[in-house]
């Protein structure tokens, strides 16, 4: 995640060495997608300038939208109109997940939860497969 009108917000895709040289906001490292967001790092053969360490994505989000640096994080829909979300294209820049639901018994949050994730898969093609 970059901040409208950085460098890499007009690229459509990068990869993590295209931000060696920015400073970097960051979860706390007790969360798996900052783990996710070192090993990334340090495959690329650099280790983040750390700026900021937030115990909160909601946080993080927002100094990327005030313009203090980027963020790795995972995908979602909680985007704002002052933040870009650029795929990453290092192969291992994924973690896989599985989400199941009985169509027949799914209460209204699984439905709204359900319906959240096809929303995901189309405004990020390839992050996954929805069926059903």
């Amino acid at each position: 995640m970059v901040p409208r009108g950085h460098a890499l917000a007009e690229a459509g895709a990068a990869d993590v060495s295209d931000t060696r040289s920015e400073p970097f906001l960051v979860l706390d490292r007790r969360f798996d997608a900052r783990q996710r967001a070192d090993a990334l790092c340090a495959a690329a053969g650099f280790s983040p300038r750390v700026v900021l360490e937030a115990d909160d994505l909601t946080t993080v989000r927002g100094y990327v939208a005030a313009g203090l640096g980027v963020a790795i994080l995972p995908a979602d829909g909680a985007l704002s109109p002052r933040t870009v979300s650029v795929p990453l294209t290092d192969p291992d820049a994924h973690r896989s997940f599985g989400l199941t639901w009985d169509g027949e018994h799914a209460s209204s949050a699984a439905r709204t939860l359900i319906d959240f994730t096809r929303d995901l898969t189309k405004r990020y093609p390839g992050w996954a497969d929805v069926t059903g």
